[in-house]
């Protein structure tokens, strides 16, 4: 039997007081949830209603310490939203990033990091605010530049537990970020191969589900690969059998990908 979310005060899809609502269908039992903590109505507007489209119950509020209410009322009630989304430019100081760290401070004081938050910001991120994000219990940050279709689709790996990073073009990012831009992004057939090798299936395997013709042509593609993150410096220079100094192994390739991939593919939001 489908359930809708119980809301402290009211029924239905009623929010509590205090709090602006964004209606969305009923979706099932597997309904994700989102509290927007934003004043600027563009903002919310810009980035909500994707959500809300794609199936997402959407409850915005524009006040710090409302919010902060609310979310006690939420989680007394074991109904907690599945990610909490903090503007960084609170009470219409978007140039000073105090409002809404504090806010984020609250939060992680309170709840630790037992709620995914995100922090959204309409300007670029200076190195230093970026690490005082992190380091107050943010799992991410998006910058409003990028597109708002990217920011519903790491909503949900946000929602699985994921720290991840903005999608925005990598000149926008503070310096800690740019430095490691996705090695793999002209080549998603990459990152669609590189669970399979994390799994251990064999070569004919993975070349029967990425339907190639054949197992040479599998392991070509983890040598460019490899190749790709030594190219951006992600890993040491490859030698003709391996990483760094030569050594004897049957499939050093794989072995390069398989752990640069188990090492960093949350970052990228994988």
């Amino acid at each position: 039997m489908n359930r809708k979310r119980r809301h402290p005060q009211g029924t239905g899809d009623k929010p509590p007081s205090g709090s602006i609502h964004v209606a969305t269908p009923a979706d099932g039992p597997t309904r994700r949830s989102l509290l927007f903590i934003e004043n600027q109505e563009h903002q919310w507007l810009g980035l909500c209603t994707p959500a809300k489209d794609a199936g997402w119950h959407v409850t915005v509020q524009g006040d710090p310490d409302k919010a902060f209410r609310l979310l006690e009322e939420l989680i007394e009630h074991n109904n907690p939203p599945d990610v909490v989304s903090i503007d960084l430019g609170l009470l219409d100081k978007p140039n000073r990033p105090d409002y809404g760290l504090a806010c984020l401070s609250r939060i992680s004081k309170r709840w630790g990091r037992t709620l995914n938050v995100i922090v959204h910001s309409g300007i670029p991120l200076e190195e230093t605010v970026m690490r005082r994000v992190l380091a107050a219990g943010a799992s991410y940050f998006h910058l409003n530049e990028g597109s708002s279709e990217s920011y519903v689709k790491l909503l949900e790996h946000v929602a699985r537990g994921y720290a991840v990073y903005s999608p925005g073009p990598a000149a926008l990012l503070p310096s800690m970020v740019a430095l490691k831009p996705d090695p793999w992004a002209a080549n998603p057939e990459f990152w669609r191969m590189a669970p399979l090798l994390h799994e251990g299936l064999t070569y004919k395997k993975i070349a029967s589900h990425e339907q190639m013709k054949s197992e040479a042509g599998v392991m070509d593609r983890v040598k460019r690969m490899a190749q790709a993150l030594a190219d951006g410096a992600h890993v040491p220079p490859l030698h003709q059998d391996g990483i760094g100094e030569p050594r004897i192994s049957r499939e050093p390739y794989r072995e390069v990908v398989v752990e640069w991939y188990r090492q960093n593919r949350s970052y990228y939001g994988y």
